[in-house]
């Protein structure tokens, strides 16, 4: 038995939403800071992350309980990520890895670890300015989703939501790269490459 096609609409937001749940990945808020980054630092966090694994391992059957119940805070994603372990065993376990990278401790990892990942967004949205949604657009393709008989209500309130987590997603990245000082993009800039792999080979696992 055939399926009816998604209507045009649909089929707009549905690429909307993934387009904008990609950019959500990269997403930091600007942390308040009157120092620089340095390469050192840069070079630790990478270090760290490349570490990370063994620790991801040892504590899943917990990382999957508190993914599964809470959503990371995408404008401080590791900060966020180290306020979802306090209290377990793997806060301790996280403590002793980034001390072997000079951090003094996770939350002071994470603060640094934010303004790192807020850079690197940053320098991927270098001349790509046009690349933000077209909200026009969107709007035409949410009210043809409103008016679409063939949409169950439960659909269209579900497909609203992710458009708007996504959207407010797309804002505060956009404002975090304007955030990002030039000093900071200089000392991440050389090692983007690295920290790309060092985040994805962590991001099964812990993101």
């Amino acid at each position: 038995m055939s399926h009816p096609s998604a209507h045009p609409s649909t089929q707009r937001l549905s690429i909307f939403v993934a387009g904008c749940l990609i950019l959500t990945g990269f997403l930091l808020a600007p942390l308040a800071h009157s120092d620089n980054l340095t390469e050192e630092e840069v070079l630790n966090f990478i270090g760290s992350m490349e570490a990370m694994q063994p620790l991801v391992d040892k504590h899943k059957t917990f990382i999957d309980s508190v993914q599964n119940k809470t959503e990371p805070d995408m404008s401080r994603m590791m900060s966020s990520m180290v306020q979802q372990v306090e209290g377990h065993a793997m806060y301790d376990d996280l403590d002793s890895l980034v001390d072997d990278y000079g951090f003094r401790n996770p939350d002071t990892w994470a603060a640094k670890g934010d303004r790192i990942i807020n850079a690197w967004f940053a320098i991927e949205l270098e001349g790509q300015e046009t690349s933000a949604p077209d909200m026009a657009e969107l709007e035409k393709a949410l009210a043809e989703l409103e008016n679409n008989p063939d949409l169950p209500e439960a659909s269209k309130a579900q497909m609203r939501a992710m458009m708007e987590q996504s959207v407010q997603a797309i804002t505060a990245a956009m404002h975090s790269a304007r955030q990002a000082t030039e000093a900071d993009k200089n000392a991440v800039r050389p090692h983007v490459q690295q920290l790309k792999a060092a985040m994805e080979g962590s991001k099964d696992g812990f993101d």
